[in-house]
């Protein structure tokens, strides 16, 4: 019990430091270049947390950039790279919602949501299957696999968006 609270306390000395060092750096570069610290710093938080809409678009952006790195903690673990990361988030928003889309004027929006969610992670795992495939089979490196396929991603989105 005792070592679990000695690297506890390590662990949030860590992130302490981290903050730190990341606010003193921030400030140093906004000192050189002309800008007052503390006032870009008002800026900052009023723009990001000075209304509800302001906190809602943080966390529209805060959420899928979390789960992305929850995602990549895995492959970071095993010492893989996975660059492809952003094409899974798109192939699962896709098969998301396709399936929205077909639930739209249903009756049972809490089915719809599940089954979009679980489309989700089955659109997002079989492109990371594609990039895995392509690692074990094909020869190629996880990092050109991933980054060919977010473009392939990209690719498919805007041609769902505009048509061929």
């Amino acid at each position: 019990m005792q070592a679990l609270f000695k690297t506890s306390i390590q662990y949030v000395w860590e992130i302490a430091l981290t903050f730190s060092a990341v606010f003193l750096f921030t400030t140093l570069i906004l000192y050189l270049s002309g800008a007052p610290p503390l006032e870009a710093y008002y800026h900052i938080f009023r723009g990001s947390l000075g209304s509800w809409r302001k906190f809602a678009h943080v966390i529209n952006a805060w959420v899928p950039l979390t789960l992305c790195s929850c995602g990549l903690l895995y492959t970071f673990r095993i010492g893989l790279w996975n660059i492809g990361v952003e094409g899974q988030m798109m192939m699962g928003a896709i098969f998301a919602t396709s399936i929205l889309r077909v639930g739209v004027d249903s009756d049972m929006p809490v089915f719809f949501l599940s089954l979009a969610f679980l489309a989700s992670l089955i659109g997002g795992g079989l492109w990371a299957l594609l990039a895995g495939f392509l690692k074990t089979k094909g020869g190629v490196n996880e990092i050109f696999a991933g980054l060919g396929l977010n473009f392939v991603a990209q690719g498919i989105i805007l041609w769902l968006i505009f048509g061929p």
